[in-house]
């Protein structure tokens, strides 16, 4: 998968060609280290602070072991078979998924 392809189906939230890809790093690092550290360190706990206010942490540790369990069931199984090391079936294997709701990349606009 290229990274373009990876922006595109919503993998990544950008790419560049590997050409530009240093440049681009580093333009994006000179741009967020123009923030005072204190002010990131600030917004970054700010942030934490409402996910946890919204029970973030909660969830993940209440819904742990039901996730563990669900890997065991038939269905889970089955749609995990599909997956292959070929580069290809992930976006198969998720289009398939999300078609069938309309949501996410299939979703028609």
């Amino acid at each position: 998968m290229s990274g373009r392809e990876a922006a595109d189906w919503g993998y990544a939230t950008r790419s560049f060609p590997l050409a530009e890809l240093e440049a681009k790093t580093l333009d994006f690092a000179e741009r967020a280290a123009k923030v005072p550290i204190e002010l990131q360190q600030l917004n970054k706990r700010s942030v934490h602070r409402a996910m946890e206010i919204m029970g973030a942490r909660a969830a993940i540790r209440a819904g742990t072991e039901i996730q563990a369990l669900a890997f065991t069931t038939e269905a889970s199984k089955a749609y995990m078979a599909g997956f292959r090391r070929d580069g290809g079936s992930v976006k198969a294997q998720l289009d398939q998924r999300d078609t069938t709701f309309g949501d996410y990349r299939t979703k028609k606009e």
